[in-house]
């Protein structure tokens, strides 16, 4: 609850700037299920009515994912979300698409936010652009659009060049 305090804390230090924090979205552990409550409560309050939502990692990034997506009390942590009134938004690698759709109709009373969406785990010899194309199976009227895993700002403009490369040849 601490970084919700910190949020709110600047917040209110820009409320009257060009940049005001309009929305704050926390960390909670929502394999609590729905013992997450109290913690919920904690964030809301020292939110000062910016609180809007949690962000997870349902898996790992650089190692093997947690399977926290099937665990039925982070389900419930998901779902309860949603009865508060608050969003999820989720680091969901493309592997992990599927469970998350399923997620999505289990609980559609929460707004899921997907970060990253489908974030590719890949290696050269791997291929989860299928993965995720097989997943949400894009149409002409539904498009996909895949980014680069690195931005310009945080690659020098010849790693960046190559990324784009690659993205053209193998996409």
């Amino acid at each position: 609850v601490g970084e919700t305090v910190f949020a709110a804390s600047e917040a209110a230090k820009a409320a009257k700037t060009r940049s005001p924090i309009r929305a704050i979205v926390s960390h909670a552990d929502l394999a609590l299920g729905d013992l997450v409550q109290e913690v919920l409560d904690a964030h809301a309050e020292a939110g000062n009515g910016l609180f809007r939502g949690i962000r997870q990692l349902p898996g790992g990034f650089n190692r093997a994912p947690r399977d926290l997506l099937s665990e039925p009390a982070f389900r419930q942590g998901v779902a309860l979300l949603g009865r508060n009134g608050y969003s999820l938004d989720a680091f969901v690698i493309s592997s992990q698409l599927g469970q998350f759709a399923e997620l999505a109709r289990e609980t559609p009373d929460t707004v899921l936010i997907v970060n990253h969406l489908g974030m590719p785990m890949w290696f050269p010899d791997q291929g989860p652009r299928e993965a995720v194309m097989a997943v949400l199976k894009p149409t002409p009227a539904k498009p996909l659009i895949l980014n680069l895993p690195a931005t310009i700002e945080a690659a020098m403009p010849n790693i960046y060049a190559d990324q784009i490369e690659w993205m053209c040849k193998h996409i």
